[in-house]
C-alpha cells in the first residue's frame, strides 16, 4: 500500500471512531432528558384517602427548575429546591369532579429515590369517580414535548391518561367494579 492510501485509510478509520464516539455521546446526552413523568392515583381503603404520587427524572426536574428560576438547582441536597419544585407540581395538577367541583388536594412533600424525585399529594378518596377530569401540566410549560402519564388504580383495574401536545385536561373513564 502506498503512503497516500495508508494515510487515507487511517484518516477514514479515525473519522469512523470519532463518529461512533459522537453518536454514543449524543445518545447518552439525550438519555438524561426523558421529558416524561408518571403519576399514580389510587384510593387507600385503610386511610380513606386518595394518594397521588408524581415521579420525575431528577435530571429533568433540576433542569426545568433551573430554567424557571434562572439559577443552579440541586434537588438532591437542597430541601428548599425540592419544596419549590413540589409546589410547582401541585399547582400544575388538578382533579375536578363530574359536577365541576374542584377536589381539594394537600401537598405532603417529596422524596429522592435513585434517579427520581417523587412528589406526594393526597385528597378525599370519594373523588375517585367515573368522569373525573384531570389536569397534569408539570414541566409542559418548559418543554412542549413533555409527556405526563397518569395511571388511576381502582379495584376494577387501571386507567391510563397521557398528556401531550395540546391536551390540557382529560376525562377519566374508570372501569366499573363488577362485584
Amino acid at each position: 500500500m502506498t503512503g497516500g492510501a495508508g494515510r487515507l485509510l487511517k484518516a477514514l478509520a479515525g473519522l469512523a471512531i470519532a463518529l461512533a464516539a459522537g453518536l454514543s455521546l449524543a445518545g447518552a446526552a439525550s438519555a438524561h432528558q426523558q421529558k416524561a413523568a408518571i403519576t399514580e392515583v389510587s384510593a387507600n381503603p385503610r386511610t380513606g384517602l386518595l394518594e397521588i404520587a408524581h415521579r420525575f427524572y431528577i435530571h429533568d426536574a433540576e433542569h426545568a427548575l433551573g430554567i424557571l428560576t434562572g439559577r443552579p438547582v440541586n434537588l438532591h441536597a437542597e430541601a428548599g429546591d425540592r419544596d419549590l419544585f413540589a409546589a410547582a407540581v401541585a399547582g400544575s395538577f388538578a382533579l375536578t369532579r363530574p359536577d365541576g367541583g374542584a377536589v381539594a388536594l394537600v401537598l405532603l412533600g417529596t422524596e429522592v429515590e435513585r434517579g427520581y424525585l417523587w412528589v406526594y399529594q393526597e385528597g378525599p378518596a370519594d373523588a375517585l369517580t367515573d368522569g373525573l377530569e384531570i389536569r397534569a401540566d408539570a414541566l409542559r410549560d418548559v418543554w412542549p414535548e413533555q409527556i405526563n402519564t397518569v395511571n388511576i388504580r381502582t379495584n376494577a383495574g387501571v386507567t391510563s391518561l397521557q398528556f401531550q401536545g395540546a391536551a390540557q385536561t382529560l376525562r377519566a373513564r374508570l372501569p366499573q367494579d363488577g362485584g
